[in-house]
């Protein structure tokens, strides 16, 4: 017998028929996904003989699915409301489209909306193996939010079930509204307010006011008063607005003889949704009883629902009351209003973190670095470097050509290079012959190709210029409003694009819509961040890297928060660009100390589960995480099995820290010494 053309010795069985025997091979380490062949001779006591073989294909990846669309948030403008009004129900068309892949053949895929079916494809490789398809249907939806999940099952029974979330919501403006309102005893009152709310950071004041019941007319206290002050804010980039009470300038009062004197102050905030329903509500009410006490500093309750959803968040009002009681007067109570952080709120874990070097090495005036090969754009030499990965200089391309180069990307065998100096883009062959460029920009800025297109930043123009790769005719213009400075750009696999503004990382569309932008400053463990952004890079799992000054930022490609960052303890000072390779390593680009430095990034930002594996025999538990790999691609089990009573072992895998079931995936007789038990490729596991 041969398997794979390797000699192998099976096991020979009796069977209930004398002319027959069973044959039986087990490996004695798992054989490797694909296609596979066994070869069996057979001779029988007078010399007869004869030979088959068959073809057997082993797999044990579930498929893999990709989301395009629909995106996360669908706006319907005002246009589209039923009868003017987004408080009617709604039933609004929803394309769906994805990709199906898998290494072998598929066999069904369901898509599910909201756990209703609506698509299915039985039987996909009934007459030939297909290993991947396109699924594209259509929908209706109402308001709010919405569940789509692809269940999807290939040949071997090996199955996936993909969920996603995306929102329905109306396109509405919320602009900030300041009202007052009083009563006294007289008509007369006075409210003395700061300025109007500025332009706001995470965890900033949005101004304060003065629950001051002062008659300037008559010069005196206005007694017997109360004074309510409501603002209406809008909940931008998952913010919530709170109140705190400061009892600034505080003043007592006259005092006419009454007993059990009560200033009160009560504060309001209320979260609401779109469609005007009450998401949250906090309180807090300060009272003094004492005369010539001033009520003590409180902060509304920061304890917001677990469940609380921040997509949904449009606006607050926020309510401030002060109440006055015969005799005793709280002469301008402060009260400040500030805006926090949803994340602040409701933390996550993930403080900074120091991946370790691997590289580090010397370039001249680096302005631009991509991976593989590593490509650095040496601007003082005026020449693309490539370096191997061992950081060892292979060759230099552009030599006496460029002029000022800015960035490159290496993209099915040609170089492609933006030059500030020939304001172009200009285009080698993989061996750094010159083969044309590209004009036409008022000023050429970074540069980024996905899916056969070229993306060109024209700083100037304040657009991006796409470009078919293959003829280099241009396609179209992508005019984006609301932006200062293109600095840099990427774009992810939804055709998403990424900008780096002068003081913000911003999200666009591929028609050139804001779908979100990061403030002026983020906020994280205690920590404000300056954004000042540079180059940026979208990885698989959708998190945008971004290089900016003093530190490399880690944002959700979803939402924009931050997600954690790196900062000059890893080494680098002011970084100017960020890149990503499939093997989970960083480049960073730093000119200030003319190196580039590259990381090993752990499993921190993956979508892979944690898996805890138990080895029964002989060892009782015996944990490993997917951020102890060594090389992001095997998880390696060594050590020794032996024993008197030796009979085998079997290695198991569950899904959690205390994983509720266990799927075996080796079994072995073999006894180990002082060597490998079991490598597990974990590339595989990402939908386990």
């Amino acid at each position: 017998m041969k398997v794979d053309n390797v000699i192998v010795y099976p096991v020979i069985s009796p069977s209930s028929d004398a002319k027959e025997i069973l044959v039986s091979y087990i490996p004695q380490k798992p054989l490797s996904d694909g296609e596979h062949t066994v070869y069996i001779y057979a001779r029988n006591k007078i010399n007869l003989e004869d030979e088959d073989s068959n073809i057997f294909f082993i797999d044990t990846v579930p498929p893999k699915v990709e989301i395009k669309q629909p995106p996360k948030i669908i706006w319907v403008p005002p246009s589209d409301w039923p009868n003017g009004s987004y408080k009617l129900p709604i039933s609004y068309p929803v394309d769906i489209l994805c990709d199906v892949k898998d290494n072998i053949a598929l066999d069904e895929v369901m898509l599910f909306v909201d756990d209703k079916l609506i698509h299915t494809r039985s039987d996909i490789s009934k007459s030939t193996y297909v290993a991947s398809i396109e699924v594209s249907v259509s929908t209706a939806c109402g308001w709010g939010k919405h569940t789509l999940k692809i269940s999807a099952k290939d040949l071997a029974g090996n199955t996936t079930d993909f969920v996603y979330t995306f929102y329905i919501l109306p396109e509405r403006k919320i602009e900030y509204k300041k009202v007052m309102n009083g009563s006294y005893l007289t008509p007369m009152y006075y409210v003395l307010t700061s300025t109007d709310r500025p332009i706001a950071s995470i965890g900033q004041s949005l101004g304060d006011g003065y629950l001051d019941p002062w008659d300037p007319k008559k010069d005196s206290w206005v007694r017997w008063a109360s004074l309510e002050v409501k603002y209406t804010i809008p909940s931008l980039q998952n913010k919530v607005v709170l109140v705190k009470i400061d009892p600034t300038g505080y003043s007592a009062g006259e005092y006419y003889g009454w007993s059990g004197i009560i200033s009160k102050i009560e504060a309001e905030s209320i979260v609401y949704d779109y469609f005007d329903n009450i998401m949250w509500r906090g309180e807090s009410k300060v009272v003094s009883d004492t005369f010539g006490r001033p009520p003590t500093v409180k902060d509304m309750t920061l304890q917001l629902p677990k469940d609380i959803d921040p997509v949904l968040m449009l606006y607050n009002v926020v309510r401030i009351k002060g109440v006055e009681t015969p005799g005793g007067e709280v002469g301008r109570c402060k009260y400040k209003i500030y805006e926090y952080s949803f994340d602040k709120i409701s933390p996550a874990d993930m403080p900074d973190f120091y991946p370790p070097q691997e590289k580090n090495f010397v370039a001249s005036g680096p302005s631009s670095v991509g991976f593989g090969s590593i490509l650095v754009v040496e601007r003082d030499k005026k020449v693309v470097s490539r370096y191997s990965e061992d950081a060892k200089l292979l060759t230099e391309i552009g030599k006496n050509i460029l002029v000022s180069p800015i960035d490159v990307v290496f993209y099915d065998d040609r170089y492609y290079v933006a030059d500030e100096g020939r304001n172009a883009v200009v285009v080698f062959d993989s061996s750094g012959n010159f083969l044309t460029e590209i004009v036409g920009f008022v000023l050429v800025g970074r540069i980024e190709i996905k899916d056969n297109k070229l993306y060109v930043i024209d700083r100037v123009a304040k657009e991006v210029k796409v470009y078919d790769v293959t003829t280099l005719q241009k396609i179209k213009d992508i005019f984006l409003y609301d932006v200062e400075q293109l600095n840099g750009i990427s774009v992810d696999d939804a055709g998403n694009i990424y900008i780096s503004d002068s003081s913000a990382v911003k999200k666009f569309s591929q028609l050139g819509k804001l779908i979100w932008s990061t403030t002026q400053q983020v906020f994280w463990t205690g920590k404000v961040i300056e954004v000042s952004p540079f180059g940026l890079a979208v990885d698989e799992q959708g998190v945008v890297v971004v290089a900016s000054k003093g530190y490399i930022l880690f944002l959700d490609g979803y939402t924009g928060q931050i997600l954690a960052y790196m900062d000059e303890k890893s080494g680098f000072y002011d970084p100017v660009d960020v890149s990503i390779d499939n093997k989970g390593r960083l480049y960073v680009c730093d000119p200030t100390i003319n190196r580039v430095i590259s990381y090993k990034l752990n499993s921190r930002f993956s979508q892979i589960k944690p898996l805890v594996f138990d080895i029964n025999f002989p060892q009782d538990k015996t944990v490993v995480r997917l951020d102890d790999l060594k090389d992001g691609c095997y998880l390696s089990i060594n050590g020794s099995i032996s024993g008197d009573d030796f009979l085998g072992y079997r290695i198991y895998f569950g899904e959690g820290k205390e994983p509720v079931a266990w799927r075996e995936v080796y079994s072995s007789t073999d006894v180990v010494h002082e060597d490998v038990i079991y490598n597990l490729d974990v590339r595989n596991l990402a939908n386990v």
